[in-house]
């Protein structure tokens, strides 16, 4: 067998390990007798709020400092095509709302096949000089890249994430074509797709930052200085359209979400690191080649590759750093550093063999992050069920409304909240009533409980998203079952 042979080899039974436990989790998640309800992330209940109100014709980006307190974090763009494509599916397949969560789901699922074609097309152009791997090689690495433990769950949940991803590549792959060619309509769709990825994803600026960072590193500044400006016209006029509900939302909710821990920024680095080896093995690489090997830095392609791949770390680094982020911040870097070292070996003339070897310690290392977690010693193979969703759900009868649950899953328009007023509370609203609680114009969740908002309240301890205290639950008595719901006083406030 030959070593291209071996490589690919090894590269797909990786692949097809990861596959397996990819399919065995995203399988624990679907149901074809009924919608499932639970979550595939921490917080999707927000997102599904936002997309919901979408799909509807709702204002997505409300006012989050008044009732119901909801907030939308992410860009406009990905609520907006999202709610489309929610709404598309529902009306082909005459199901209810219940099901949108599938439907988004699966769009995320065609954002990740987005970014294996888009990345196999960086693989071919920019880190396979000379036809040095078979097209089945370069595929299966470029799905292994986004089918492994650590984009498991994130590739099957409604965010926002691997669509932005997938246009941050597309607009990369422009920048290649222009580090190349210097034609100027490379530079526009590197424009458009950077555009595209900051209206999924405000974060996800590491390709227009990078190539920014190259531009200027190359003193073209006939480029740089238009490209600056168009961008930050665009920007403006995005928010300026959309208002200070987009900025309080976007902006400043997400500002207030959370603390800046180095606790946190280590937790998440190192669950990152742990379920995608080959993001820890191009760190590595990355680095000798930084610091002992830097003939790369004179190819106008690896150093784009690498700008953009620093970029990316510095702002997953300092992102996931926050209370309440998670491992989903560590996505770009997961691709665009393999990419740097990938584009680099290639491009500059390094012994094959260490290319080669690279491939084939990064593939192995995700097999057996893989077997990890079939084996059960690391992660988890199913979700949690939403049997208790359904069984919430099928109170909705018998209680009156408007109710209000502690857990904020429990108030989606579908399961139990009523419509576009549903309490589906942003995960900021704690961390924002103590920032600033003259914002609260309109009372706080504490005044409609002691004020007799909720004809029904749902207290559910042990995934609760609110706390009630005493007093707010003074006018309440408990109704019984074997979920502690309490119901509103005959006669109370």
């Amino acid at each position: 067998m030959s070593t291209r042979s071996a490589l690919t080899a090894i590269v797909w039974l990786a692949l097809a390990l990861s596959a397996i436990v990819w399919i065995m989790r995203i399988s624990s998640a679907v149901a074809l007798d009924r919608p499932f309800l639970g979550n595939t992330s921490g917080c999707e209940e927000e997102a599904l709020f936002s997309v919901w109100k979408a799909a509807n014709g709702y204002e997505v980006y409300n006012n989050p400092w008044l009732p119901p307190f909801s907030a939308s974090y992410f860009g406009w763009l990905f609520y907006q095509v999202y709610g489309w494509w929610a709404k598309a599916g529902l009306a082909v397949s005459g199901l209810e709302d219940a099901w949108l969560p599938t439907f988004t789901r699966i769009f995320t699922l065609i954002g990740l096949l987005a970014c294996i074609g888009v990345f196999y097309r960086l693989l071919q152009t920019g880190a396979n000089r000379g036809a040095t791997f078979p097209p089945s090689l370069l595929f299966g690495l470029a799905a292994l890249v986004f089918i492994n433990p650590l984009f498991h769950w994130w590739a099957f949940t409604t965010r926002a994430d691997v669509w932005a991803l997938a246009w941050e590549l597309a607009a990369l792959l422009a920048a290649f074509c222009y580090a190349k060619s210097g034609r100027a309509r490379a530079v526009v769709l590197v424009g458009v797709f950077a555009f595209l990825a900051w209206s999924f994803r405000q974060t996800n600026i590491s390709v227009l930052a990078g190539f920014g960072l190259w531009l200027l590193v190359n003193r073209r500044w006939k480029v740089l200085l238009p490209m600056v400006a168009s961008m930050a016209v665009a920007f403006g006029v995005t928010m300026a359209v959309l208002g200070m509900n987009f900025i309080d939302s976007a902006f400043t909710a997400n500002a207030l979400s959370g603390d800046m821990r180095s606790s946190v920024a280590i937790a998440n680095a190192s669950s990152a690191l742990t379920k995608d080896p080959l993001l820890t093995l191009a760190l590595g690489a990355a680095f000798v080649l930084v610091f002992f090997a830097g003939k790369w830095w004179h190819n106008n392609a690896s150093r784009l590759a690498f700008l953009v791949a620093a970029t990316s770390v510095f702002l997953a680094a300092a992102l996931a750093a926050k209370v309440g982020a998670s491992s989903n911040y560590y996505l770009p870097p997961a691709a665009l550093v393999p990419l740097f070292v990938l584009v680099a070996l290639s491009r500059c003339e390094f012994p094959s063999f260490l290319n080669a070897g690279f491939i084939g310690a990064g593939a192995a290392g995700i097999g057996l992050a893989s077997a990890l977690v079939l084996s059960g010693a690391s992660g988890n193979l199913r979700s949690p069920g939403d049997e208790r969703l359904h069984e919430m759900r099928a109170l909705r009868r018998e209680l009156r409304e408007p109710v209000f649950s502690t857990d904020r899953v429990v108030n989606l328009p579908w399961i139990l909240g009523n419509g576009p007023e549903s309490y589906v509370f942003g995960y900021a609203y704690q961390r924002m009533l103590a920032a600033k609680p003259e914002k609260f114009t309109g009372g706080t969740i504490a005044d409609l409980l002691r004020g007799g908002r909720f004809s029904t309240l749902i207290t559910l301890e042990d995934s609760a998203s609110y706390v009630a205290t005493a007093e707010e639950l003074a006018d309440f008595t408990s109704a019984g079952g074997t979920v502690r719901e309490v119901r509103k006083r005959e006669g109370g406030l």
